[in-house]
């Protein structure tokens, strides 16, 4: 799944011109860019997870964002379920 730079800083901790600045430092890299030239990250290389297993199945990753905290119980209700 590819990300926007928002959601890429945001998974990281960091602010997106620390993004911008590690892409210069060449740390951490989007691995494209939009027809508008917006930078694109994969979500498994910001999670540091894997596409794939060790036995090759691929792995599916999840990511929800909220929008008011009331929404994020009803969200970690579903989840636990």
């Amino acid at each position: 799944m590819r990300v926007r730079i928002g959601i890429a800083a945001e998974l990281k901790g960091v602010s997106p011109s620390t993004l911008r600045r590690w892409e210069k430092e060449e740390k951490l890299t989007p691995i494209g860019r939009t027809k508008g030239g917006h930078r694109r990250y994969k979500m498994a290389c910001l999670l540091g997870k894997k596409e794939k297993d060790e036995k090759g199945k691929k792995v599916v990753l999840e990511y929800a964002r909220v929008s008011a905290a009331n929404k994020k119980m009803k969200l970690e209700d579903n989840k636990n379920k």
